[in-house]
């Protein structure tokens, strides 16, 4: 099996697409390849991921480069997550309100278990 990325040719920058054709090498892939490939895009062999390789379009070598993360991005999934997290931790909260309003045992003891433990996501937050 040969694996094939496709990169930019004005950019470099690989698509994130790749096929592998199930191919002898004497066969002409190219027309396979034309098939598959997006839209201004040229085929390379390999399996390369965008986040961190590049082909040099004055050399036509493949680069690796420091993936780059959006800080920014990051921050925001994991205020989502966190929000998500409390968010469970407050509907569990119902069943034990209900039985603290009932008067049963042990309620008010899960009540505040719930609650130390969305207090502790809270710093997340900020």
């Amino acid at each position: 099996m040969r694996h094939f990325s496709f990169y930019d040719p004005r950019t470099g920058a690989f698509h994130g697409c790749a096929v592998g054709i199930n191919a002898p090498e004497d066969e002409n892939v190219d027309v396979l390849l034309a098939k598959n490939a997006p839209a201004g895009h040229v085929a390379i062999e390999g399996e390369f991921d965008p986040g961190c390789h590049r082909v040099n379009v004055a050399t036509g070598l493949v680069e690796t480069r420091e993936r780059v993360v959006d800080a920014a991005a990051d921050a925001a999934q994991r205020r989502q997550a966190t929000l998500a997290a409390i968010a469970v931790k407050e509907a569990s909260q119902l069943r034990a309100l209900r039985e603290l309003a009932l008067g049963r045992a042990g309620a008010r003891e899960r009540l505040e278990a719930i609650d130390a433990e969305i207090a502790a996501l809270r710093p997340a937050l900020a």
